[in-house]
């Protein structure tokens, strides 16, 4: 249990990490200096989070379609025939 437990946390933080470096999520802090208080306010991008999602299938099936094509290409290596 303390495994899977610490798996998610670092699962969660690599997923924070992404969203901060590719732009998805933004903190900002205002202060109020009459009363003193400080604002904190979290961004979330959804339009930018399924843009990038879908980029990343578009990526992921045209590498998919060149491995195809790569493992359907005949072998460049000689064989005992050839020789």
């Amino acid at each position: 249990m303390r495994r899977l437990c610490s798996t998610l946390v670092l699962l969660i933080a690599a997923v924070a990490a992404l969203g901060f470096y590719q732009g998805w999520f933004q903190v900002s802090a205002t202060e109020n200096s009459v009363t003193g208080r400080v604002d904190v306010n979290l961004h979330i991008d959804k339009h930018k989070i399924k843009y990038d999602a879908r980029k990343a299938r578009e990526m992921a099936g045209n590498l998919r379609g060149d491995f195809e094509k790569w493992l359907d290409e005949p072998d460049a290596t000689p064989t005992d025939a050839d020789r």
